[in-house]
């Protein structure tokens, strides 16, 4: 008669209280958790503290379109400006990057369009300063 064996409300919520606790200890379940908390954080936390505590320094953008005014843009920039040099071919530019930046905000030199600013003839690009 071993198998007529009753089963009680006690020890059915027994079970499933082991079998829950087996689930939610086990690797995968654990790492799918701090995944998912380190997603959040890094989406929506860190950008919110970021903007309470005012450590995101943004600067102008500044268009430029030949060598002098590039040159000048760079002379004058301040930390967190971008520069953005105009499509197109740059002919024989000297470009000497030697804008003041910190480590929290930088100054940027980049192309109006990604892959459409070309340096031909005897340009030369020099970085004479960090966080560039």
């Amino acid at each position: 008669m071993e198998g007529n064996k009753r089963v009680t409300i006690t020890d059915v919520r027994t079970h499933v209280r082991q079998t829950a606790t087996r689930r939610l200890c086990s690797l995968p379940f654990v790492l799918t958790v701090f995944c998912t908390i380190l997603l959040w954080i890094s989406v929506f936390a860190l950008p919110a503290l970021a903007s309470l505590t005012g450590s995101k320094v943004t600067g102008n953008e500044i268009k430029v379109s030949n060598l002098q005014e590039l040159n000048s843009a760079l002379s004058s920039s301040k930390p967190g400006d971008v520069i953005i040099m105009k499509n197109g071919a740059w002919h024989d530019a000297v470009i000497d990057f030697t804008a003041n930046a910190t480590s929290s905000a930088s100054v940027t030199l980049r192309a109006e369009t990604p892959g459409e600013v070309i340096l031909d003839g005897n340009s030369k690009l020099t970085f004479s300063r960090p966080n560039l």
